[in-house]
């Protein structure tokens, strides 16, 4: 006997799309060929992890996502500043005019993450893209990029060092309430991974009231 399906209008899905033009910037949706590299969806994967235990009150858990989304908030900044100096370079040269390069068959690999960081990791990584286009338009005009900043090395460190971030948490059970009791595994925690801020632990950060709102959203709750 076959069973109807009940549609739940509650039930709603992602549908996006990431367009990734360089090559570099494709490797780095998937790292997993490069040992101990983090990509886009190893980045997502473990801060969906750290996201479950902060859910479960782990303080620790709550620092890391802390330190990840000001790290993300700092690194598209950084991009949209070697943006600026970049574009100012392709706009000076003198009787050319130049787009960064395309590619004109570009990847596109579907996104459907649980929690908002991997969106967030997403746009960042598709920042990323546009700099290393702007980086080889240059270099194919054989023009020299005084700034090392301005440098694909740098592009890819900047990625790195942000999707590197979660890596720093480990799951050891601990709670709030353990925290307060300072019991035993409090002091074993601490031991591992210092003593955490006053404002992480009594929930004191502006980050608190924006991942409540981030709850809701990933619950669709109003």
């Amino acid at each position: 006997m076959l069973t109807k399906k009940i549609y739940n209008p509650d039930l709603l899905q992602m549908d996006a799309k990431i367009l990734l033009y360089t090559r570099l910037a494709q490797s780095m949706f998937n790292y997993s060929w490069q040992h101990g590299k983090m990509g886009l969806l190893q980045f997502s994967k473990l801060t969906s992890t750290v996201w479950k235990a902060a859910n479960l009150d782990d303080p620790y858990a709550d620092w890391i996502l802390v330190k990840t989304y000001k790290a993300l908030d700092k690194g598209r900044e950084k991009l949209q500043v070697l943006e600026k100096q970049l574009e100012l370079e392709l706009g000076q040269i003198r009787g050319i005019a130049t787009m960064p390069i395309l590619n004109a068959n570009p990847n596109a690999y579907p996104l459907q993450f649980s929690t908002v960081f991997g969106y967030m990791g997403a746009a960042f990584l598709a920042d990323a893209d546009y700099v290393l286009r702007q980086i080889l338009t240059l270099k194919r005009l054989g023009i020299p990029i005084q700034n090392d900043v301005c440098s694909i090395n740098h592009v890819v460190k900047c990625l790195q060092d942000v999707f590197a971030i979660p890596r720093q948490w480990r799951h050891t059970g601990i709670t709030r309430k353990d925290m307060l009791e300072q019991n035993e595994k409090a002091h074993e925690t601490i031991a591992l991974f210092g003593q955490i801020p006053d404002e992480i632990l009594n929930k004191k950060t502006d980050f608190h009231s924006l991942q409540k709102h981030m709850y809701a959203i990933a619950n669709d709750e109003p």
